[in-house]
């Protein structure tokens, strides 16, 4: 029994084919699907209710827009079913797509998996008969490490255990983008496997991405969530936590020089560097990840919930 939790804001244009590729899951009797309508300006939620009219599996949930991060802890508070599989509303899943994550979930006796996607050109995707095998898995042991070091995070190939993720609370409320945030709580809350089982794909032209065309949105968040995870939780291992600062002054100072094409400050670079100190050595972790968010917040408009 699943809740698909739909993040809705901004894709009416592309939600009949998400609905379709939902309803075409195999191997699924029961399901039900939230649409969560951010006060979405382009109708989706006209539209979701006059799907949901026609459908008694189909639930829309008006909310304020306080950011996708919120919009997916909406859905979940109001899910009905055991498990949910998170979706973006504009990326379309594989036809075997959640009983494969089901399967990869109870292989490992995990409270989530998280899959990996890809991007289609043209009317729609093409995908293969059956999922192919992975070639990578990340057992839970390691999968902290790993979300912090590779980020290999997103909605769409997300299946959670409805208890699990209200228990560490979901996304971050406190940031704007919601995937590296849910997955990084949920590495550190419990057993998460990462795998690279290609189950959907999104449309490669669409603007409206985050990572196509709010990156530095997306890189400040990713800095917030690091943040705020190590500021949770000072038991995270030294040598995580130094992980965690090495990739977020990194990727700072990376903003700064490709992408706004500034100098980085001399204390951005002393970060950095710090950051390749041995665990052993006392660092304050949490204060030094809050700097390294200054970076994107000076070179434009950042949003906040």
């Amino acid at each position: 029994m699943i809740s698909y939790v739909v993040n809705a804001f901004g894709k009416r244009a592309h939600l009949p084919a998400v609905l379709a590729a939902i309803r075409s899951q195999r191997g699924l009797e029961t399901y039900e699907i939230v649409i969560v309508d951010p006060a979405s300006p382009d109708g989706v939620g006209a539209y979701a209710e006059a799907e949901a009219a026609n459908d008694p599996r189909l639930r829309v949930l008006h909310v304020q827009d306080k950011g996708p991060g919120q919009a997916i802890n909406a859905g979940l508070a109001v899910a009905r079913f055991p498990l949910c599989h998170l979706l973006d509303g504009d990326d379309l899943l594989a036809p075997t797509a959640t009983v494969t994550l089901l399967e990869d979930l109870n292989t490992h006796s995990a409270d989530a998996v998280i899959a990996q996607g890809g991007f289609y050109t043209g009317a729609a995707p093409v995908f293969p008969a059956d999922i192919p095998a992975p070639t990578w898995v990340v057992v839970p042991e390691e999968a902290l490490r790993a979300m912090i070091r590779y980020a290999p995070s997103n909605m769409s190939g997300t299946l959670i255990r409805t208890d699990f993720a209200r228990a560490f609370g979901g996304c971050d409320a406190r940031v704007w983008v919601h995937d590296y945030s849910l997955s990084l709580r949920a590495c550190c809350a419990g057993r998460v496997v990462l795998t690279d089982r290609p189950v959907w794909q999104g449309p490669a032209a669409d603007e409206s991405r985050i990572m196509l065309s709010q990156k530095r949105q997306m890189f400040h968040d990713f800095n917030a969530a690091l943040a705020y995870l190590v500021s949770d939780h000072p038991e995270i291992p030294a040598a995580m936590q130094r992980l965690a600062l090495n990739r977020a002054t990194g990727r700072a100072v990376k903003w700064l020089r490709r992408e706004a094409r500034q100098s980085a400050p001399v204390a951005a670079f002393w970060r950095y560097g710090l950051s390749y100190l041995p665990p052993q050595v006392p660092l304050p972790v949490a204060p030094m990840l809050r700097a390294t968010l200054a970076a994107f917040e000076a070179t434009g408009k950042i949003r906040r919930p």
